[in-house]
């Protein structure tokens, strides 16, 4: 049995005066975290989340991006820190708000704060590849993508691009018949969100979805909305988005416990000062 808590969508913010910021898209940022998002996202619930995870006998915890609000040294440094508190391994890929601007995205500014630690099965980086492949425990395998980068003012769309396409189907061919995997990304493959917050070139991540029976789960965030859908009928992965932990009037996130044949899916939502357990998803895996 693998036991992983499933976070996502933190955005710890920090008020900039900086004029500065004034020629970025962070200017951007400020005024919606002036107006909106100072409230609505708070950093107390991932506090309390660490805590709950830590009776939770977690094997490790997945997070699937936007850790800060505009890529400021000071936004992933808190996010840092706290995570810290952790006893348990963390894997973690960035999210569009962690490439917020141009200079964040090219001097790869959240990988000086978060890098995985684990068993890498190939000697690929998501940092200079775009993708990295750990060993969990029992036949599980977990496929990280960073289809992050940066965008102007309006746009928060990720890439899929050609090389990461590429090192994604080598992996697939290289790995045991009988791996069960985990693939996360911060972007869902879908593009019910619009044209300003898709992933370009979904359809090709989709085909290798479609094409590959060993990825179990998919594992995103960017929507802010739990959600538990299984698209094996359609031949494509159970979908997992556990919602933005750290939102005041929606926080959730998802409890997994994955064995050879069974995936139990807990969601968990901030209700009343805490985080109660939800009813469980109970899914069978055929093999």
């Amino acid at each position: 049995m693998v036991r992983i808590a499933h976070i996502s969508d933190l955005h710890l913010s920090t008020l900039s005066l900086n004029p500065m910021h004034l020629f970025s898209k962070r200017w951007i940022g400020m005024l919606n975290l002036l107006f909106v998002r100072k409230k609505l996202y708070q950093k107390k619930l991932l506090d309390i989340a660490i805590d709950e995870f830590s009776s939770m006998n977690l094997d490790a915890v997945i997070a699937t991006g936007d850790f800060s609000t505009t890529s400021r040294k000071q936004e992933f440094l808190a996010a840092k820190q706290t995570l810290e508190k952790l006893s348990i391994p963390l894997f973690s890929l960035p999210g569009n708000h962690d490439m917020y601007t141009k200079h964040a995205h090219k001097s790869g500014l959240f990988y000086e704060y978060f890098t995985n630690q684990g068993k890498r099965l190939f000697p690929y980086s998501l940092q200079q590849d775009h993708i990295e492949v750990l060993q969990l425990p029992s036949n599980w395998v977990l496929i990280l993508l960073d289809c992050a980068r940066a965008t102007s003012i309006v746009f928060s769309t990720g890439l899929f691009d050609q090389q990461l396409e590429k090192l994604l189907i080598d992996t697939l061919q290289k790995l045991p018949k009988d791996a069960q995997i985990i693939l996360a990304n911060h972007f869902p493959f879908t593009k019910h969100m619009g044209p300003r917050k898709i992933l370009k070139r979904a359809d090709a991540l989709r085909e290798i979805l479609h094409n590959e029976s060993r990825i179990i789960l998919y594992l995103h965030g960017h929507i802010h909305n739990q959600c538990i859908a299984d698209l094996r009928p359609s031949k494509l992965p159970i979908i997992l988005d556990p919602g933005s932990l750290t939102n005041i009037k929606k926080g959730s996130f998802h409890l997994m416990d994955l064995s050879f044949d069974t995936i139990q899916i807990t969601p968990y939502f901030w209700e009343k000062g805490r985080f109660l357990p939800q009813p469980s998803k109970n899914i069978s895996i055929s093999h």
